[in-house]
């Protein structure tokens, strides 16, 4: 094998390598009873806030990268029918549809309808 080759193949083995290790990191169970973090939750609400820009901007595809990444860190109702929007949007209905019934099937935590009342509502795009 050629020097060049070699060092695309070690290229693509190391960033392979470097996205298991971050999906293993992100997919990994948490604990049911286990809330988010401080931090947790201000990543979720930054990743949401990009990918709401993104998603009025008509990048879906990004903003659907930034909704998945809130989900993940909080499993809330709100991000995950904002994962639905951008799937919805990317025409990935079979799969928006999924996603709308298992959010739907999140059960709610001590405090958190409240908590959604406290939020006001995102104003409908322009």
């Amino acid at each position: 094998m050629d020097k060049r080759r070699t060092r695309r193949l070690s290229h693509g083995l190391r960033a392979l390598s470097c996205g298991l290790i971050l999906a293993a990191h992100l997919f990994a169970p948490r604990s049911a009873s286990a809330d988010p973090s401080p931090s947790d939750r201000q990543t979720a609400r930054n990743l949401l806030g990009g990918g709401r820009s993104l998603l009025d901007a008509g990048d879906a595809r990004a903003a659907l990268e930034r909704f998945q990444g809130a989900h993940l860190l909080m499993n809330l109702p709100t991000t995950g029918f904002e994962v639905v929007k951008a799937l919805e949007v990317l025409g990935r209905l079979v799969e928006a549809r999924a996603m709308a019934y298992d959010v739907t099937q999140i059960p709610e935590k001590p405090g958190e309808a409240q908590a959604q009342k406290d939020v006001p509502p995102r104003p409908p795009p322009s």
